[in-house]
């Protein structure tokens, strides 16, 4: 759909993460208020046992309601943000935001967003202290070095109106490093391949699932660390079955909070489902848990309370 109006509206540019805990600038995903279209972008996490930061540097996002199908750039986009910084996705967590900008942007649906970030500029921090970048050992395999373009994927078009509105850039970091053994078995080193898994979308369209982790019993230890996955598919059938739509991680009081997900009526195959499965941190041997069939409404949020880990 092309714009509808032909006023410019003033547009918030923002940055944002969909795990629990950590720390930015703003508390929530901000209101849409008086012509401002915010953008943001997120993340989900991977090991939080092995990695402390993933930094990513953003040089600029653009916008445009010409989806450009099946390329790798936006067909007449506008540029929304130039951030030009280093940002760790990683302390951006539960729904947090940061401001990435402001810019202007015309009413209308927008099918097209894409991120340029700058390889160079960007890392992986492990727990101990090393860091992981495209010339290191171990390596990031990036697939080429400085500024690349990422289009970010878009399912539902994105409304700016006269008032405004809000665009969020929910960056997966949990599909987007995938440990380089994976990738190209069977490599025996620790370093990750970067596979840019993005996705676009008006935050105030998704839901979240939130809950706390504990070891052993009801009231037990809070897991730190213990990994989330966010699983889609017939709960009747066999876990290989399914496909991971997000990730996430607990803080140190063992909460998550995952966030942005598009709400259960978006899976149209009959007896398709939200599955949430829990797992240990790797140097602990707690079993995994599963739950199957967890429902995701707009805009609210899905709290399941204590997840046991036997």
């Amino acid at each position: 759909m092309t714009a509808r109006h032909p006023t410019r509206h003033a547009v918030r540019l923002l940055l944002a993460a969909v795990v629990a805990g950590g720390c930015s600038d703003n508390t929530e995903t901000p209101p849409v208020v008086g012509g401002l279209t915010s953008v943001l972008i997120a993340d989900t996490p991977f090991p939080y046992d092995v990695v402390a930061e993933a930094n990513l540097f953003v040089v600029r996002v653009e916008a445009g309601v010409d989806s450009g199908a099946g390329g790798s750039s936006c067909t007449n986009a506008t540029v929304v943000a130039t951030p030009n910084r280093q940002i760790d996705l990683l302390a951006l967590q539960g729904g947090i935001t940061a401001t990435l900008g402001t810019a202007t942007l015309p009413a209308g649906d927008y099918h097209a967003v894409c991120i340029t970030i700058n390889t160079d500029l960007s890392n992986l921090v492990l727990r101990d202290g090393r860091i992981l970048t495209g010339t290191s050992s171990p390596v990031i395999d990036w697939s080429g070095s400085g500024e690349r373009i990422i289009k970010a994927d878009i399912f539902e078009p994105i409304p700016v109106t006269d008032s405004g509105g809000t665009i969020l850039i929910h960056f997966d970091v949990g599909k987007s490093f995938i440990p380089l053994q994976d990738v190209f078995p069977p490599r025996a080193d620790s370093g990750y391949a970067f596979i840019a898994v993005t996705e676009a979308l008006n935050p105030a369209a998704s839901g979240s699932i939130s809950g706390t982790v504990v070891a052993t019993t009801s009231g037990g230890t809070p897991l730190p660390h213990a990994s989330i996955r966010i699983m889609v598919g017939d709960s009747s059938q066999a876990e290989n079955t399914w496909f991971v739509a997000g990730t996430g991680t607990t803080d140190t009081t063992g909460h998550f909070r995952i966030s942005y997900l598009s709400p259960s009526t978006r899976w149209a195959p009959p007896g398709w489902v939200y599955n949430l499965v829990a797992d240990a941190p790797s140097t602990t041997s707690f079993l995994p848990v599963t739950i199957k069939g967890v429902t995701v409404v707009a805009p609210s949020e899905t709290p399941l309370g204590e997840i046991v880990l036997p």
